[in-house]
């Protein structure tokens, strides 16, 4: 499958977004460069299977550049589809991937100065990992409390911690709250779906269309979470290469 651009038809309809459009489609083509299509992990001379931390950490960051440039791609199908709706919620997904690969940049760096054991640490990436809110039924009260997800807010609040970053403090946890509120069933959700008033008459759209504003929305958003991604994924590779490989 080939990787999506946004389409001629798109731009011919939003000229004066063409270069919030081109920025889309490069950060499209950034995720080629640093996708990972397998793990393969660093083999023990005794032959132990088990993971070490590094190995750990690195399958976390793979994992969610998979993820990122998928939702990316799914970004600009919705766009292309002309569906406010869709794109509204992976631009919020592809926040909330950012916020948890900012949550690991920050333990990783307090790994690093000696303010998170390596054991802690460990725990960490497992956790980020493994990550669930619904447990299947008879897993171990043990296994579940290190296993729970992390609540969203810390992570998207994870990125106001990062004090070499040029985010002011609090926009990105704002970029997030205002997708969320075309995600849920309030309001904003009906408008972008196409709710209008007309005299003292409710319309509803038969087809879907996204709108200048929703376009707005969506590109600043994502052109604000795909620098964020990119800036610690970058920074906290280095690190990673710098942890044990112990198993």
């Amino acid at each position: 499958m080939a990787m999506p651009l946004v389409s001629a038809r798109v731009r011919s309809r939003f000229p004066d977004s063409g270069a919030d459009l081109n920025l889309l489609d490069g950060n499209c083509c950034e995720y080629e460069s640093i996708f990972n299509v397998r793990f393969v992990p660093e083999r023990d001379p005794g032959g132990d299977l088990a993971l070490s931390v590094r190995d750990k950490a690195r399958l976390l960051v793979m994992s969610m550049t998979s993820h990122a440039r998928t939702l990316t791609w799914s970004l600009i199908e919705s766009i292309n589809h002309d569906s406010a709706a869709a794109a509204v919620l992976v631009a919020r997904a592809h926040v909330e991937v950012t916020g948890l690969m900012g949550y690991l940049l920050v333990r990783l760096r307090k790994h690093r100065d000696g303010q998170l054991s390596e054991q802690d640490f460990h725990d960490v990436v497992v956790r980020l990992y493994l990550a669930t809110r619904k447990h299947p039924p008879g897993t171990a009260a043990a296994l579940a409390e290190k296993t729970t997800a992390v609540n969203l807010v810390t992570l998207v609040d994870a990125i106001a911690k990062l004090s070499d970053l040029k985010v002011t403090d609090g926009q990105f946890r704002d970029i997030w709250e205002d997708l969320s509120e075309f995600c849920h069933p309030n309001m904003f959700s009906r408008l972008i779906t196409g709710e209008r008033l007309v005299d003292r008459e409710i319309h509803f759209d038969l087809r879907p269309t996204i709108k200048e504003d929703s376009l707005s929305l969506v590109l600043n958003s994502s052109a604000m979470s795909q620098e964020v991604f990119f800036f610690c994924r970058q920074e906290a590779i280095p690190l990673i290469e710098q942890l044990a490989g112990d198993r």
